[in-house]
C-alpha cells in the first residue's frame, strides 16, 4: 500500500521536466514561436476595431460624437467598436461591414448592451436606420455560415487594410 500511494505522488506533476532535463532546455537556442491562437485573436480583434474606427473617422456613428484624447495616456477614448450581429464564428467576426462605432458608455454600455430591453432595442433599432435594411439582412444571413478562417492570413489582411485606411485618410487631411 505504501509503494503504491509513492508512486501516485510521482506522477502528481507529469508537466514539470526533470532536473536534467531542465538543464538541456537552458543551452537551447531561443526560437521565436509563432503566437498563440489567443494572442492572435486578440491581435485581429484589436486591428478591426482600429479599422471600424478609423472608417468612422474616430466618432461615433450614430451620435457623430467623437472621441476624446486621454489626459493620462494620450489615448483615444469614449468611443466603442461595436459587431452589430452576434459573432458567432470568425467569418462575421472580422467582416468590416459587421462593426459601428458607438460612444463607449451611453449608446454601447448602456445603449445597446442596456439591462433595460426597451433602451436596448431603441439603440438596436438606430443602428438597423443607420446601416439599411438590407446591409442588415445581408449579415443576418452569414451568421449560419461557416468558413474555416486562418487567422494568420485575417491579421495580415486587417494589417493591409488599416494601413491603407490611414494613409487615405492622412492624405484628405492634407488636400
Amino acid at each position: 500500500m505504501l509503494a503504491r500511494s509513492a508512486k501516485i505522488k510521482k506522477n502528481l506533476f507529469p508537466h514539470i521536466p526533470k532536473k536534467e532535463d531542465r538543464l538541456k532546455t537552458k543551452t537551447r537556442k531561443i526560437v521565436a514561436l509563432k503566437p498563440s491562437g489567443k494572442k492572435l485573436k486578440k491581435e485581429c480583434d484589436e486591428l478591426w476595431s482600429q479599422i471600424i474606427k478609423e472608417r468612422a473617422g474616430y466618432k461615433s456613428e450614430i451620435s457623430g460624437t467623437p472621441g476624446e484624447i486621454s489626459s493620462k495616456s494620450g489615448d483615444l477614448i469614449g468611443l466603442s467598436s461595436h459587431h452589430i450581429v452576434h459573432k458567432p464564428n470568425y467569418f462575421l467576426r472580422y467582416d468590416l461591414d459587421n462593426g459601428i462605432v458607438l460612444t463607449a458608455f451611453k449608446e454601447h454600455t448602456n445603449g445597446v448592451h442596456s439591462n433595460d430591453p426597451v433602451i436596448s432595442r431603441e439603440y438596436s433599432d438606430k443602428i438597423i436606420n443607420y446601416i439599411g435594411l438590407e446591409r442588415w439582412q445581408r449579415l443576418i444571413s452569414k451568421r449560419s455560415q461557416s468558413v474555416a478562417v486562418d487567422l494568420t492570413d485575417k491579421k495580415t489582411l486587417l494589417t493591409e487594410i488599416l494601413n491603407k485606411l490611414r494613409r487615405i485618410n492622412a492624405q484628405r487631411e492634407n488636400a
